[in-house]
């Protein structure tokens, strides 16, 4: 016989499944996606340090749905007008949109050869 939390546990695994989640064995689970995870886990502690030096610390927001238009604005910003000193002053969209068009035209090159 389970304990309540195995038992618990269990109920929320169904009702998860049942909503089409994916449930993972906690053994199972790879926590180390490969060499490209530390380069990952960088950016984004740099995205969410800047979005709590520069948005949360500095306002005092009356509602959650202030502080997420507040967010939504914050992302927008970081991503297509603050230019990043890494990335050589330029901005993320740039380098994004810059390597989906080079990927496009080696895709174009391919397929003409």
């Amino acid at each position: 016989m389970p304990t309540p939390e195995q038992q618990a546990r269990i109920e929320i695994d169904q009702r998860l499944a049942e909503a089409d989640w994916i449930v993972q064995d906690r053994d199972e689970i790879k926590l180390r996606a490969g060499r490209g995870w530390v380069m990952d886990n960088i950016f984004t502690k740099r995205l969410w340090q800047s979005v709590k030096y520069e948005g949360v610390y500095l306002h005092d927001y009356a509602s959650l749905r202030e502080a997420r238009q507040s967010w939504r604005i914050h992302f927008h910003f970081y991503n297509f007008e603050r230019p990043h000193k890494a990335m050589d002053y330029r901005t993320l969209a740039e380098l994004y949109y810059q390597g989906h068009a080079a990927q496009m035209l080696f895709a174009e090159r391919r397929s003409l050869a």
